[in-house]
């Protein structure tokens, strides 16, 4: 993992969207189920808004700014689900 990639994701986590904060409101501390997430999670060349590793699941909030239809959102979705995981979207309103 790049050190520009992990200060990348820790500005993201300093600074997230609203839609952001407030799902990480009902998302920390093990509050779904006893379920742990991470924000802002770095995988390979990747970062997701929220993870679940031990369920194999991602949350990503969609801004205007960015897209699973981008080509970076494309190949983010191809290679987590080459590993599994469930990949849930938000649309930011």
């Amino acid at each position: 993992m790049s050190s520009k990639l992990k200060a990348t994701a820790k500005e993201q986590r300093d600074n997230p969207t609203d839609a952001e904060s407030k799902l990480w409101e009902l998302l920390r501390r093990g509050q779904l189920d006893g379920h742990k997430f991470r924000r802002k999670h770095v995988f390979r060349n990747f970062i997701v808004d929220f993870a679940c590793l031990e369920r194999h699941l991602v949350i990503e909030v969609e801004t205007d700014e960015k897209s699973r239809d981008s080509n970076d959102g494309k190949k983010k979705d191809q290679w987590l689900k080459s590993r599994d995981y469930i990949v849930l979207y938000f649309k930011e309103l």
